[in-house]
């Protein structure tokens, strides 16, 4: 066996065993298990931004009433040939209903979300401060929507 000084043991006829800089870029290329807090903070952000989401559909609930009575006069409409009003009216139009509301809760939900991954890149702080002014807007608006009924969709939808 042979000794070379400040470097290592070489062993004959082998590679040397440690160097320097081999150790060095060992331990440079090792990683680290992932902490704790790591993973807390991970599932932290899932969290936030499912109630986030929750958040928004529930600013969009209003709209989603008046959105699928909306929905459910333009597809009477189409079976009628003319705006629905309080005249009497063939019963058959009412089958359009399930469709309306289902057809209403995916384009809330669609834009809820939509909303949510937008703003994805934004503090936290900012989201939910965006998030509760677009609650206040979208219910004032559904409110003035059912309050003063443009086209009579609501009257209608109620009769």
């Amino acid at each position: 066996m042979m000794r070379r000084r400040g470097r290592g043991v070489k062993k004959e006829g082998g590679a040397p065993s440690t160097r320097l800089g081999s150790t060095l870029r060992m331990v440079e290329d090792a990683r680290p298990a992932p902490s704790v807090s790591h993973i807390i903070m991970k599932r932290w952000r899932v969290v936030a931004a499912i109630a986030l989401w929750a958040l928004w559909m529930l600013a969009f609930g209003p709209i989603w009433i008046w959105s699928s009575m909306m929905i459910e006069a333009i597809l009477g409409w189409h079976t009628l040939g003319r705006w629905p009003v309080h005249a009497p009216y063939p019963a058959n139009i009412r089958f359009h209903q399930f469709g309306a509301e289902i057809t209403a809760a995916i384009l809330c939900a669609t834009l809820a979300g939509a909303v949510s991954l937008a703003a994805r890149q934004r503090p936290l702080k900012w989201r939910l401060l965006t998030a509760g002014a677009g609650l206040l807007v979208l219910w004032l608006t559904a409110y003035l929507l059912l309050r003063f009924d443009p086209g009579g969709v609501v009257g209608w939808a109620l009769d």
